[in-house]
């Protein structure tokens, strides 16, 4: 009995998990639709690389207001409804950006659409990792990169299936849909995180020991329940104590820690991934490629690239460790 019951919540989580990680695809597909949208909305538009720019920037600019304040808000109102607000933020971006009529009003539903990019990069990793078991918490969370850079092929795939060669009557026209489909992956996100429950950690820092103690009893094992709670009160208990404020970063013990973890992300960001992911279609029609249908579908490769080799990490991370991996992406970037 208890054996079956332990398949059951594994198998419980793992639905849990896919159904939040869906944030991940819709973080990636609403990273890189606008690639391929770019040569079509500059031209009906009639608007300058800078026009592009501002557009391209405005969803990192939300994405960075996002981010910041979903901390607080998933504090107080709990990671679920965090979620599923950004649900509701990238459906009602993805139409405000399919229907924008202009490049002014299509800069305003991006810098929307990008408070749903930076709440669900912060509120969803966070979901996952609270309510996971402890023994497959690595490989659930790492379910949200992955599903990241198939969001972001997904969208390269959406982009060539819409694109039409130059001269096509609908040429102006249709960058449109390719917004549009980021409405479905966030609807089913929002429907399913209605039937998801809040995660213990959070139930039990708002004192609803026994509302946690019947989530723990569906994705954790039945033994270890009890030890769960007491370790989550007792961390809860810890960081009360132990108030922990920005004066923190200028500690010498911690200066070296620091640098090095920054170091790490700027290196990162500074490889210029970024502008590849936003303007991969440009790219290629500024390398020679004469039709930008063309250009659109020579991205797919990018895609398909970039979630072959997160699979890749995947399997490899637990076999040579988070430090070998990434000296090895390291030297593949110099």
């Amino acid at each position: 009995m208890t054996e079956t019951k332990t398949k059951q919540n594994k198998g419980l989580v793992f639905v849990i998990a896919t159904v939040a990680a869906t944030g991940g695809l819709l973080f990636g597909f609403d990273t890189g639709v606008i690639s391929g949208a770019i040569p079509f909305f500059q031209k009906a538009f009639n608007i300058s690389n800078n026009w592009v720019e501002i557009i391209t920037t405005a969803g990192l600019v939300g994405a960075v207001i996002g981010a910041m304040t979903s901390g607080r808000l998933a504090d107080i109102f709990g990671r679920k409804k965090v979620i599923l607000t950004s649900a509701l933020i990238f459906m009602i971006g993805a139409i405000w950006s399919g229907a924008a009529p202009s490049p002014t009003m299509l800069v305003f539903a991006r810098l929307f659409l990008g408070l749903a990019i930076g709440a669900s990069s912060f509120a969803v990793p966070l979901y996952i990792a609270e309510i996971s078991p402890t023994k497959s918490r690595g490989t659930l969370v790492s379910m949200f990169q992955l599903l990241i850079t198939i969001g972001i092929m997904v969208s390269y795939l959406s982009d060539s299936a819409f694109a039409v060669p130059d001269g096509h009557p609908n040429f102006n026209s249709c960058w449109r849909p390719m917004f549009y489909v980021g409405v479905i992956p966030a609807f089913i996100m929002f429907v399913g995180m209605l039937f998801l429950p809040e995660t213990p950690r959070w139930l039990i820092s708002k004192n609803h020991e026994e509302k946690c103690r019947e989530v723990l009893e569906k994705v954790e094992e039945p033994s270890l329940v009890e030890e769960v709670i007491n370790k989550m009160k007792f961390d809860l208990e810890t960081d009360r104590k132990n108030k922990v404020n920005w004066t923190l970063i200028f500690k010498k013990w911690l200066r070296v820690p620091l640098i090095i973890a920054i170091g790490i992300m700027f290196v990162q960001q500074f490889t210029g991934i970024n502008t590849i992911i936003y303007y991969s279609p440009k790219i290629f029609i500024m390398s020679g490629f004469e039709d930008a249908k063309a250009a659109v579908w020579a991205s797919v490769s990018v895609g398909v690239v970039n979630v072959a080799f997160t699979i890749l990490s995947l399997f490899m991370i637990d076999k040579l460790g988070r430090r070998k991996l990434y000296f090895i992406g390291l030297t593949g970037l110099v």
